[in-house]
């Protein structure tokens, strides 16, 4: 087991935005910088995974922490950190700024205090998700969400990919979109 007690202490933006890919990158050689292989890269996406025919899958990542409700308002994140073993007792959680135009993968992590699921959508899986909403905000142009409830959880954690599998698992997902 990891103890990821660290990301429960950092603030949104650079959790969501930088935490999770750098994980990736570390944890995964696959993955590398988009600036190294797209040209236009300007930061719509995160990580690329280079192909062998000279192509790559763009990907995006996106990450929740994973908490138990409040019980007053003395408690910090790290107060709330669910470990994976506490699935039953975690919040409602989603995953924002969806943008299914100019990604071919997703990588969607829940961050437990003690370890992390990965789950794998292809840019098709997402807009037909049942829980994808192309709705963020007003104004939205091209970004989405999605919203999982507690009723929703068995479903959703039905798509969870083991690490060891998550290389394959976009591969599979990139290809789907065809």
């Amino acid at each position: 087991m990891e103890d990821l007690s660290n990301v429960f202490l950092m603030q949104q933006r650079p959790f969501g935005e930088k935490w999770a890919q750098n994980y990736l990158l570390e944890h995964f050689k696959e993955f590398d910088d988009p600036r190294k292989y797209d040209k236009q890269y300007n930061g719509e996406y995160d990580l690329v995974m280079p192909l062998k025919n000279g192509k790559f899958i763009r990907i995006e990542v996106k990450a929740a922490r994973m908490l138990k409700p409040k019980e007053n308002d003395y408690q910090s994140l790290l107060d709330r950190a669910a470990k994976m073993s506490e699935i039953d007792e975690i919040e409602d959680f989603g995953f924002f700024q969806i943008k299914n135009y100019c990604t071919d993968v997703f990588i969607l992590m829940t961050v437990f205090k003690d370890g992390i699921k990965y789950f794998v959508f292809s840019s098709k899986d997402i807009i037909d998700y049942d829980k994808y909403s192309d709705k963020q905000h007003r104004g939205n142009k091209g970004e989405g969400q999605i919203g999982i409830r507690k009723s929703d959880f068995k479903e959703f954690f039905s798509y969870e990919i083991d690490k060891k599998d998550l290389i394959n698992a976009v591969i599979d997902a990139y290809k789907r979109n065809f």
